[in-house]
């Protein structure tokens, strides 16, 4: 019997959790939400595995156990601050912090033993995000791995953010605004005359691949609806407060306005996504009862026959142990949804070339798949390269040359039409490379979705 969980595997797979890990932590916390990080992962595994002789069932653990970073950074990073905001904490506390990603890594990995069968094995999803990762895998049998790609793009990507960011070489400007500034309104209610005033805040799309990235895998619909939030924000809400508010008076500005934004429409955001999260729950509300129902029932039962061993799940009694004790222990910048916005256009261009040239299924899909692992890399080498320049400032506090290097850097004035150099090398990217790999045989032809 082969033997997938080897010790080369599950450190490959840890390693690929921390690097993910790390990558989607920055990506959430500018963008708002993070991506799939099942599908490089799969990618790495199969490249970094082969020289070893791995197997493909090492590949899937090893996939398995990188894409589990992702999940659990975006549990954190879109809770653990709200003890911040909420002020039920002056400032992040390292161990609490992890002690509860811990606690909630656990309870995921147990509940998922006891709804697998429902939520995976018996759905009628025709394409889960797992079955999809296994046809990568069985498709990299045949010698083609797609990871070029991937490492290319994280590449690009990398030496792109070294000069966007404001802790590298920061010759490119992430974004550019502007101002404007309403006429003063005048009116007399019950005696007494009212000054109104208000201002519009406009900035460019952030000339950011890892945003187009998220942008094209997510599709041009789902883009565009992140782009409506933003702009529903911003140029209607944030102006309607600084408007319907006279008080303000002289202070109306572009600081004003982001503080509207932060204080007054962003909570607006939160409530809608809480409503969303216990909608979700309730539409999930059968399938819940069903597998927990199900785990119940099979307490104690016995098969009377040998199972295959991918068939025999953990003992209810130990996952519900587990459970138990574990138990006791509009909302985004415009410049990144807009950025986000253009991702999905350059979808978009595709899937119209695509009709145009009347793609067969198995090139459509192939060429997506090329699509989605450079930006799948594009997001990983610039959300690194930042998390690497981040450690590089706190270097500074400790080694002295490090902090003289980046006070010769720091008088370097950023431009945003140098960063529209990267609107055409993504437009290759996405667009004309997709296009030419559609005919290419080995690659995946699974949709990853």
């Amino acid at each position: 019997m082969d033997k997938e969980l080897s010790f080369k595997a599950v450190f490959l797979g840890v390693l690929m959790a921390v690097v993910l890990g790390a990558a989607n932590a920055y990506l959430g916390m500018k963008a708002g939400l993070t991506v799939a990080a099942t599908f490089p992962a799969a990618v790495v595994a199969m490249a970094a595995l082969r020289p070893f002789r791995g197997i493909i069932l090492e590949e899937n653990v090893a996939r398995t156990a990188g894409s589990v970073g992702e999940a659990l950074v975006a549990g954190a990073i879109f809770t653990i601050p709200a003890f911040v905001i909420a002020g039920a904490w002056e400032e992040l506390h390292y161990w609490e912090s992890t002690l509860i990603m811990l606690i909630g890594g656990l309870l995921g990995v147990l509940f998922i033993i006891i709804l697998r069968r429902t939520l995976v094995v018996e759905s009628d999803l025709p394409f889960p995000e797992s079955v999809a990762a296994a046809e990568i895998h069985k498709a990299g049998q045949g010698g083609q791995t797609g990871a070029g790609f991937v490492f290319r793009a994280m590449g690009l990507a990398g030496v792109w953010e070294l000069f966007k960011n404001s802790n590298g070489v920061h010759f490119i400007a992430d974004t550019t605004s502007r101002f404007f500034d309403f006429s003063r309104s005048t009116i007399r209610i019950a005696e007494q005359e009212i000054s109104y005033r208000g201002d519009l805040h406009l900035a460019a799309p952030a000339v950011s691949p890892a945003l187009m990235g998220v942008g094209f895998i997510v599709g041009t619909r789902v883009s565009a609806v992140l782009f409506a939030g933003a702009v529903t924000g911003w140029l209607v809400l944030v102006p309607l407060a600084i408007f319907l508010n006279p008080s303000f008076g002289s202070a109306v500005g572009s600081d004003l306005a982001s503080e509207v934004w932060l204080r007054q429409v962003r909570p607006l955001a939160v409530g809608t996504m809480i409503v969303a999260a216990f909608y979700t729950l309730y539409n999930l509300r059968s399938s819940l009862a069903a597998g927990i129902g199900k785990a119940i029932k099979n307490v104690g039962a016995s098969t009377g026959a040998a199972l295959d061993r991918t068939e025999v799940d953990v003992s209810f009694r130990k996952t519900a142990t587990g459970v138990g004790v574990a138990a006791v222990a509009t909302f985004l910048p415009f410049e990144s949804t807009a950025a986000m916005f253009v991702g999905g256009l350059f979808r978009l261009a595709l899937d119209r070339l695509l009709d145009r040239r009347k793609a067969s299924t198995e090139e459509r899909v192939r060429s997506e798949n090329v699509g989605t692992l450079l930006s799948s890399g594009l997001i990983a080498g610039e959300s690194l390269m930042a998390v690497a320049l981040a450690f590089v400032v706190l270097g500074g506090d400790f080694v002295p040359a490090v902090a003289a290097l980046r006070a010769r850097l720091a008088g370097i004035t950023p431009s945003y039409p140098l960063g529209l150099a990267i609107y055409p090398v993504l437009g290759y990217l996405f667009v004309w490379l997709p296009l030419h790999k559609m005919r290419e045989k080995g690659l995946a032809s699974v949709r990853l979705e």
